[in-house]
């Protein structure tokens, strides 16, 4: 009678502590969220740095791991960093790999260690393109010379849509004025840039034309001075000419500044 009493004295204890445990950790009982030093127009050799960081809610103090995973299509996803805690909050970091040009997306996602549980919640993406910026300046001039052997008419065009948004007043006499000129003479224009003298220039300024007022403050964007090999023929005559020039990268667009009007 004695042991039967203590096995069901005992039954009740399990009883009671059953129904005391904690419920399953649910999606709702956690959040997360992920942050990047810099997204736009990094470029190949920059820092940047990835922190994460997730809370428990709810008192929780759940066993649950954090992961920072990088995804090509944000569809099937790697991971970078993970640890497993069961603090309420943690934070990790990861300083991303900008050695080549990428395209990539990542994300911070925190889920229940428990066996099968289907707790689990993620931030949202953050893209993250490393830019190749002496592979794109080489394409650029490339570009450029290749409209001007179409022709004069095409060279002018390509020099109207990559030039610095706002930077000239395109639609003035005085570029019209400049522009007829290089159409009457059959002008062309080759460049090839020497990619070894690319550097930033951040303070530099725009000069005054009769198509522009001095600017006062540096455009935004990143801008960059490189030294250019430029040959130009005029009425069938040539003429070669050593130059540096800027460029300015913009929400991962190159832009220059070719004016054609005088100052």
């Amino acid at each position: 009678m004695k042991k039967l009493a203590a096995l069901a004295i005992a039954g009740l204890l399990i009883v009671g502590m059953s129904a005391c445990s904690a419920p399953a950790l649910k999606s709702k009982d956690m959040s997360v969220e992920l942050k990047a030093s810099a997204t736009e127009d990094v470029l190949v050799g920059d820092p940047v740095t990835l922190t994460a960081n997730r809370k428990l809610l709810h008192g929780r103090t759940d066993k649950v791991t954090l992961t920072v995973q990088s995804s090509p299509d944000g569809k099937a996803w790697t991971t970078v960093k993970k640890v497993t805690s069961s603090s309420k909050s943690k934070s990790i970091s990861v300083v991303i790999d900008t050695k080549a040009a990428s395209d990539l997306s990542y994300r911070a996602a925190v889920r229940s260690v428990v066996k099968g549980a289907k707790a689990a919640a993620s931030s949202d993406p953050v893209k993250l393109t490393v830019l190749d910026l002496k592979a794109m300046v080489r394409k650029f001039y490339y570009d450029r010379t290749q409209a001007y052997n179409t022709s004069t008419e095409a060279g002018i065009a390509w020099d109207v849509a990559n030039n610095y948004p706002g930077a000239f007043d395109m639609s003035s006499a005085a570029w019209a004025e400049g522009i007829a000129p290089y159409i009457e003479a059959k002008a062309t224009d080759t460049v090839v840039p020497n990619l070894d003298t690319l550097s930033p220039d951040p303070t530099w300024l725009l000069s005054a034309t009769k198509c522009n007022a001095a600017s006062t403050t540096p455009f935004p964007g990143r801008t960059f001075v490189v030294t250019v090999d430029g040959t130009t023929t005029y009425n069938g005559f040539s003429n070669a000419a050593k130059s540096d020039v800027h460029l300015t990268l913009l929400k991962g667009k190159l832009y220059d500044y070719i004016g054609y009007c005088g100052r």
